[in-house]
């Protein structure tokens, strides 16, 4: 099989390449980059995922952040604020100071 240049869904359905690619092409390990990846995807591709001995996932966006269509996301903030949630459930050690 041809890999496709993009998978959109329409066109190239992910579900059947993936499928393609692992199942009937032999592929044992699988690059992936993509805007992002949800987890139901994964279930509809757990079969042909367990016939693989490396799989590489790279994931540009968090799907629980909103796209910036919707709204304005100031992704500084946004990571500052998620560290400062991490960093205050670590203990309190002076050394670090």
């Amino acid at each position: 099989m041809a890999i496709p240049d993009y998978i959109d869904n329409v066109q190239n359905q992910l579900e059947a390449v993936l499928r393609e690619l692992i199942l009937h092409d032999n592929q044992t390990r699988l690059d992936i980059a993509t805007g992002f990846f949800r987890m139901e995807a994964w279930v509809r591709v757990e079969a042909a995922f367990n016939n693989l001995t490396s799989l590489r996932l790279l994931i540009g966006r968090d799907p629980a952040i909103q796209p910036a269509e919707r709204s304005r996301i100031d992704l500084q903030q946004y990571y500052r604020r998620e560290q400062q949630l991490m960093l205050e459930g670590e203990p309190y050690n002076r050394e670090y100071l």
